[in-house]
């Protein structure tokens, strides 16, 4: 699986793309929204982990823009204050909201539900993560 992950803060673009890459992703990470697009542009993704507040061009524009575009690949947006932000999101296709701080366990179940789940297909059967750990079990590598 191919993940394109956008956050400006470096320490937690790191923890994110460690985690990711131990359940078995292949991450390409971005520090803000143009990056994101440049990665975008460059490349297919299965899915999009973007934060939202990301400097003068953060995750929703970005977003926004990926999907004028036609890129239509499920995104998985982050934020610390998403109660504000949930409605700029309901137009930008299948889109998953994930409040900070967050437990990877809830990261990777919304992950799977966007590829596997009721937002992917409608369908509603829980399915096993690709990268082959339960999301109970999901801690950061050593």
């Amino acid at each position: 699986m191919r993940i394109v992950l956008a956050d400006d803060e470096p320490v937690l673009r790191m923890v994110l793309c460690r985690l990711l890459d131990a359940h078995g992703a292949e991450v390409v990470a971005a520090a803000d929204g143009i990056e994101l697009l440049e990665r975008l542009a460059e490349a297919t993704y299965d899915l999009i982990v973007t934060d939202v507040d990301m400097g003068w061009f953060g995750g929703i524009p970005a977003l926004a823009a990926a999907r004028t575009a036609g890129v239509t690949t499920p995104a998985l947006v982050m934020s610390g204050d998403l109660g504000k932000r949930a409605r700029d999101l309901r137009h930008l296709g299948r889109v998953r909201l994930l409040d900070k701080p967050f437990d990877p366990a809830a990261m990777f179940a919304m992950i799977d539900d966007l590829l596997h789940g009721a937002g992917a297909s409608g369908n509603t059967t829980a399915t096993a993560m690709p990268w082959g750990r339960a999301a109970s079990s999901a801690q950061l590598p050593p």
